[in-house]
């Protein structure tokens, strides 16, 4: 972020006359507006007295208010956050290209699909809005992948560009909790409308918190305010992966073939048992031995 201070001393407009115009007209006049932050003057200059007490005005206000100033340019962080402000679209483009070189593909791959996303509940109109797939697919394949954006374009996709760069919200309205709560409702949706996964709208989230944390230090955001929205998750769903559990009857015929290949001893009676119970196969077989004493067989303490 950038250097602030409050080491700063403003002093009483300046009114600068010109030189005498040969018209016989009076000089023309100027009012400068000069102040000094951490030992460096900065001159702001205006066409008339009303506009430079104005901005005077702001500068007094900002330091009674306690706010820092900033170094670089010797603006108070507020004035500096709302002169650099962007649109979200433009943002969350310079969001991608700073995480491109370093990402992986699927991670790229992911970050858009989150950024394009969370644009759709950061709309500033709905006038003259493309679909919403129609938009989906010109920023996760062009607008927020790096190497493609300025490709040649099919003409909607150019269109729906087009639209986005000069209708979404400023960064600045991130601050704001109930705009935030909108964004987070819309990662828990799919394009259908439908809930989506718990473990989708998690990663979803993730994208957009670094988001906001990279607006931050940007000085677009005097902070990231998304953990402060009282917003309840999906919950995780746990269920059994039937990918890599067998079923009850995948759990016999499996014994059955590695008695088949003498891979293992299987005693008569007990593979159904074996499968609803998850036991592994060495442990089951040293159950069920007869040679089995409880100090041996009992499971240990933890």
């Amino acid at each position: 972020m950038t250097d602030t201070t409050f080491d700063v001393r403003i002093w009483d407009v300046r009114v600068k006359t010109g030189r005498a115009r040969k018209d016989g007209k009076p000089a023309k006049k100027s009012y400068i507006v000069r102040w000094v932050v951490a030992g460096t003057v900065f001159p702001e200059t205006y066409a008339n007295a009303t506009l430079a007490e104005s901005f005077r005005s702001k500068l007094i206000v900002a330091q009674r208010n306690g706010e820092a100033f900033r170094v670089v340019d010797g603006l108070p962080v507020s004035m500096a956050r709302v002169q650099n402000d962007q649109s979200w679209f433009s943002f969350a483009q310079a969001y991608v290209d700073m995480k491109w070189r370093r990402a992986a593909a699927k991670s790229r791959s992911g970050n858009a699909d989150a950024l394009a996303t969370a644009t759709l509940a950061l709309l500033a109109t709905r006038r003259g809005k493309p679909a919403d797939a129609v938009l989906r697919r010109a920023m996760t394949g062009w607008a927020f992948n790096t190497v493609r954006r300025d490709t040649d374009k099919p003409p909607a996709i150019e269109a729906a560009l087009a639209w986005l760069e000069s209708n979404t919200v400023t960064v600045s309205r991130l601050g704001d909790l109930t705009t935030l709560r909108g964004v987070l409702g819309q990662l828990a949706l799919k394009m259908d409308g439908t809930a989506a996964a718990a473990k989708t709208v998690y990663r979803k989230r993730a994208v957009v918190f670094n988001a906001l944390e990279y607006a931050v230090e940007r000085d677009l955001l005097p902070a990231n305010r998304l953990p402060e929205v009282k917003w309840t998750a999906p919950k995780r769903v746990r269920a059994i992966d039937t990918r890599v559990v067998v079923n009850t009857k995948q759990g016999p015929q499996l014994l059955a073939a590695m008695a088949a290949q003498k891979v293992m001893r299987v005693p008569p009676g007990r593979p159904s048992r074996w499968s609803w119970s998850g036991v592994r196969p060495g442990r089951g077989w040293s159950r069920a031995s007869p040679r089995c004493t409880t100090r041996r067989c009992a499971p240990r303490k933890r």
